[in-house]
């Protein structure tokens, strides 16, 4: 930090010195490292030499140099300043806020790794709040001048080693052609510290156990007051930053948010020649977890492919390759939950619509807003025994027994008596969220000062709850955190508590879920409830804390999202021996449109899958060839605009019938009328089950605004049902019902209703409706 940093030697290092005592132990007695890595397909082994790097103040800072060859010879260097131990990079064993695992290697750079002033071996360069960008700047050229630097450098590493080089940046060292800052945002920050008006425990204290904030300075600060506008101002140095910057961030971290403004900073004030020259990569990862696949209990495929990128980057800027680096996205991001990269000109203006999940009675979360007037839900929350934290962006570099990231909340969170869950019902449809997540409440208190906070999962089929991300909120700053306003007790008041961004597809079958409680321990501070001075010695009291619902009260969760890519056509029905069943598929559009169908045979699970293409402005026909008999099938394509239209007809009958399959459509309810008429004899009902569980279906017969009937069936994984109302509604006639009410307790596909004579001459076939 700029103005924020406390220069100590000892003060906050009760891990870190015996670490490093440990590293330099173990250097003495092993010879010189070799450091292995992976350049294309070419294995690199690296060495190392001690160096000293002279200051502009007398003093000098302990580096190793790390090349390829058997002796040193220009190339680009790549400068990691650290005050994490530069000795761990001689072992492989960086510490996860450094960057983690190890630097992209390249036999194309030569790498120095430097201890930061005041930090390790470079201890006794300590000067109170020296500027460290000057340090960059003079190791830059120092380097620069040296027999295996072509004059050629760039920077690169993770929080504390990203935001130095920024520092450095800022005094624009000529030698300095890029940097590469990973999980950390240029400017220093009020919401850095604290989150909602709460302070973020036990960041802050893991950041001064690593001698990079002094918590006591912190906490005399708990509004953002003119010094917090001072310190900002001060950090505020995009305008300054004359490289290009290949910014790296994860939807997992602390604060993803603060990187996304940075990103929007340099390409907005930063140097008119390079302003369109930096780049992002949003990754589904944690702070510590840059470049891995593994997140949690979660695999994120294809999330371990960064430092060839960044090597793409700095052989660009580094070595004047053409190298198509310059075709590559503005912004790269990773979807989750589609678990894919996508790439955008800007994040910010992504084409993205609101959707809004409304609290209900029963602790449901729906789109439909609510019919009662109010309702309340109520816990206590004692600071003596509070919810505690669990995964999340959490930052505890020094126990491993903290769990960080994605991690299942449904046992240790979600039954405790403090937490009220509210969850969607099985999603229809994939919910691909994009953006701003803003948790909005209504809520009261028998105190004058209380927390709320909102823990946003993914529930799994499987009835894991994933925790994505998380806010808090203090309520005496629950309208800004410049002043402090008390609640009066009983009083409802809205809360806003905003989320951290994200890229997160909720897909069908899963579910969206809220947890709010009134604390998230240690990874915020507890509020003890008692309305007094903020973060002194106190006696604390039991809350008694309400959310409010219903027409009055509504509250809700907001996320920005993506509209829905990918349309599916389900037929739920196709026919037996005697019956032709037809697809056909339209294109409207002047281009073509590529789909994939899906076949499932009848009595079994197995799936054919065939790709095709409709032609601009065209027609494909899908008959017994690509269909055959029995079975189910479904179309699908990441072009919305096919109509796609099933028919049936009776051996070779004159008689076919048509409709329009429905898009994307799923549900629970659903309607089938039976217009009874002399020239029909029966009528059936076929229903599939294109998921991985079984399902349970209930068919309510209806005569006359009565219910006369009803049964229930099992359909089994990806199988259909198919049978005449006679047999559905034992014993029944045709005429006996003139209303099917359709009920299952997860979503299915439209059902199709089919009448017809004995004769086999009549058919009509048309979907149920959804209600």
């Amino acid at each position: 930090m700029a103005n924020m940093e406390v220069h100590m030697k000892l003060r906050g290092h009760t891990f870190i010195p015996h670490l490093f005592h440990l590293v330099t132990i173990v250097l003495l007695l092993i010879p010189i490292p070799v450091i292995a890595g992976t350049s294309g397909s070419k294995d690199v082994q690296l060495q190392y030499i001690s160096i000293e790097i002279p200051t502009r103040d007398g003093k000098v800072l302990v580096a190793d140099m790390y090349y390829s060859d058997s002796s040193p010879v220009a190339k680009p260097v790549i400068l990691i300043q650290t005050p994490y131990n530069k000795n761990y990079y001689r072992l492989s064993t960086i510490p996860g806020p450094a960057g983690g695992k190890m630097f992209p290697i390249s036999e194309n750079y030569n790498y120095v790794t430097m201890d930061w002033r005041g930090f390790y071996g470079s201890s006794d360069a300590a000067v109170t709040n020296y500027d460290r960008g000057l340090d960059g700047y003079d190791a830059v050229e120092w380097i620069a001048g040296q027999d295996w630097c072509d004059g050629k450098v760039g920077t690169w590493g993770s929080s504390a080693l990203g935001y130095i080089q920024y520092l450095t940046a800022r005094q624009q060292p000529p030698h300095l052609k890029c940097c590469t800052p990973q999980v950390k945002s240029i400017k220093t920050q009020y919401e850095g510290y604290y989150y909602g008006g709460d302070y973020r425990k036990e960041h802050v204290e893991s950041m001064e156990s690593l001698g990079l904030a002094s918590t006591s300075f912190i906490l005399s600060h708990p509004m953002k007051d003119s010094l917090w506008d001072s310190v900002e101002a001060s950090s505020d140095i995009a305008s300054y930053i004359e490289v290009p910057c290949l910014l790296v961030t994860g939807w997992l971290d602390h604060f993803p948010d603060l990187v996304l403004e940075s990103f929007k900073d340099l390409r907005d004030y930063s140097g008119a020649d390079v302003r369109s020259l930096h780049k992002l990569i949003v990754g589904p990862w944690t702070h510590s977890g840059i470049n891995d696949t593994t997140q949690g209990i979660m695999e994120f495929p294809d999330a371990d492919n960064l430092y060839p990128i960044e090597i793409q980057f700095w052989d660009h800027y580094l070595r004047g390759q053409n190298n198509g680096w310059d075709s590559r996205p503005v912004v790269s991001y990773y979807q989750m939950g589609e678990n894919a990269w996508h790439s955008a000109d800007s994040w910010a203006d992504l084409e993205r619509t609101t959707t809004t999940y409304y609290l209900k009675t029963g602790n449901i979360l729906t789109t439909g807003k609510p019919a009662i007037a109010s309702g309340t839900s109520t816990f206590n929350y004692d600071p003596a025994d509070p919810t505690p934290a669990l995964g999340g962006s959490r930052f505890n570099p020094f126990d491993p027994d903290v769990l960080v990231g994605p991690q299942d909340l449904s046992t240790e969170i979600e039954s405790r008596d403090d937490v009220l869950v509210y969850t969607t019902g099985v999603l229809e449809h994939e919910v691909r969220v994009n953006g701003s997540i803003a948790c909005h409440l209504y809520v009261s208190s028998d105190r004058t000062d209380t927390d709320f906070c909102v823990r946003l999962t993914d529930v799994t089929p499987t009835g894991e709850s994933i925790i994505l991300t998380q806010g808090i909120r203090r309520m005496r700053f629950r309208d800004g955190v410049r002043s402090q306003e008390f609640m009066t007790p009983g009083v409802v008041y809205p809360v806003t508590i905003e989320l951290s961004d994200l890229a997160m597809t909720f897909q069908a079958g899963h579910r969206i879920r809220i947890d709010i409680s009134s604390a998230c321990y240690p990874h915020f501070d507890l509020n003890p409830n008692n309305g007094g001075q903020l973060y002194v010695d106190y006696d604390p009291l039991i809350a008694e804390n309400n959310v409010h619902f219903g027409v009055n009260y509504l509250s809700r969760i907001e996320f920005e999202t993506l509209p829905d890519e990918t349309a599916v056509y389900r037929i739920p029905h196709i026919a037996e021996s005697n019956w032709n069943s037809v697809i056909q598929v339209y294109n409207p559009t002047d281009s073509p449109i590529s789909y994939t169908l899906s076949k499932w045979n009848q009595g079994s699970q197995e799936l054919n899958e065939i790709p095709y293409t409709v032609q601009a402005t065209s027609t494909q026909t899908l008959g017994y060839d690509e269909l055959g008999n029995d079975g189910q099938a479904s179309i699908q394509s990441e072009n919305g605009s096919l109509i796609v239209k099933l028919s049936f007809q009776y051996k070779g009958k004159e008689s076919i019938s048509e409709f329009v399959v429905p898009k994307n459509q799923e549900g629970s309810q659903w309607m089938i009328p039976n217009s009874v008429h002399d020239w029909f004899d029966w009528f059936g009902i076929a229903l599939a089950n294109f998921d991985s569980q079984a399902v349970n279906v209930t068919f309510e017969g209806y005569l006359d605004g009565e219910q006369r009937y009803t049964r229930t069936v099992s359909v089994d994984p990806f199988h259909k049902f198919v049978d005449l109302s006679s047999n559905i509604f034992d014993g029944t006639t045709y005429s006996d019902v003139d209303m099917v009410i359709i009920r299952s307790d997860r979503p299915i596909s439209t059902p199709v209703s089919i009448t017809g004579n004995d004769e086999q001459d009549r058919h009509v076939f048309f979907p149920a409706q959804p209600f």
